[in-house]
C-alpha cells in the first residue's frame, strides 16, 4: 500500500472515531425520548443527522480560521446547552404526574430542529480539532451523520423497550440528570 493510501485510510479511519465519539449523547437522548414513548420519523431523524453533519462539516471547515482560544468557547457553549437541555427534560419528567406512559405525538419540527441544533452544537469542539489535524471535511461530516442517525434510531427503540419494565417513571428524571452530568463532564474535560 502506498504511502498515500494510509494517510487517507488513516483520515477516513480517523474521521468515522470521531463521527462516533460525537454522537454518544445521541443514544442517551434517544433514549430518553423512547422512555416517554415518541417516536421519530425518518426524515426528523434525517433533520438532526443532516444538522449534525452540516455542523461538523463546517466546524472541520472553519478550523484553520479560528484560533485556539475559539475551542475552549465552544465547548463550553456546547456544555451549557447540554446541561440545560437535561435540565428541562428533568423539570419535564419530575412535573409530570402520569404514572403510565401515554403515545405522544411526533415531536414537531420545530423541537425537531431544536434537537439538531443542541446535538449539533456538541460536535463543533471535535470537529475543529479534526479540521486542525487536516482531516477531511466531508468524511467527518458524513460519519457524523451516520452515527447520529443510527444512534438516535436504536435508542429511541431502546427506550421503548425500557417502558416494559416496572421502573420506568424513575427511567426519565434518570436519563436527564444523564444528560446533565454528560455536560458537566465535557465542561470539567
Amino acid at each position: 500500500m502506498s504511502c498515500h493510501r494510509k494517510v487517507i485510510t488513516m483520515n477516513i479511519f480517523m474521521a468515522l472515531l470521531i463521527g462516533l465519539a460525537v454522537n454518544l449523547d445521541n443514544l442517551l437522548i434517544g433514549i430518553h425520548l423512547g422512555i416517554r414513548h415518541q417516536r421519530l420519523s425518518i426524515w426528523q431523524n434525517l433533520v438532526i443527522g443532516g444538522t449534525t453533519g452540516l455542523c461538523a462539516f463546517g466546524s472541520t471547515c472553519a478550523a484553520r480560521l479560528i484560533s485556539g482560544h475559539f475551542l475552549f468557547y465552544t465547548n463550553l457553549i456546547a456544555s451549557a446547552i447540554m446541561i440545560l437541555f437535561g435540565i428541562f427534560c428533568l423539570y419535564q419528567s419530575i412535573t409530570q404526574k402520569n404514572d403510565t406512559p401515554e403515545l405522544l405525538e411526533t415531536p414537531r419540527f420545530t423541537d425537531v430542529l431544536i434537537l439538531g441544533f443542541v446535538l449539533a452544537v456538541n460536535c463543533i469542539p471535535p470537529s475543529l480539532s479534526a479540521g486542525v489535524m487536516s482531516l477531511s471535511p466531508i468524511w467527518v461530516g458524513f460519519f457524523s451523520m451516520l452515527f447520529s442517525c443510527l444512534s438516535i434510531q436504536v435508542s429511541v427503540i431502546l427506550g421503548q423497550k425500557f417502558l416494559r419494565c416496572r421502573f420506568f417513571s424513575v427511567l426519565t428524571p434518570f436519563s436527564a440528570v444523564l444528560l446533565i452530568l454528560i455536560g458537566v463532564l465535557e465542561l470539567l474535560a
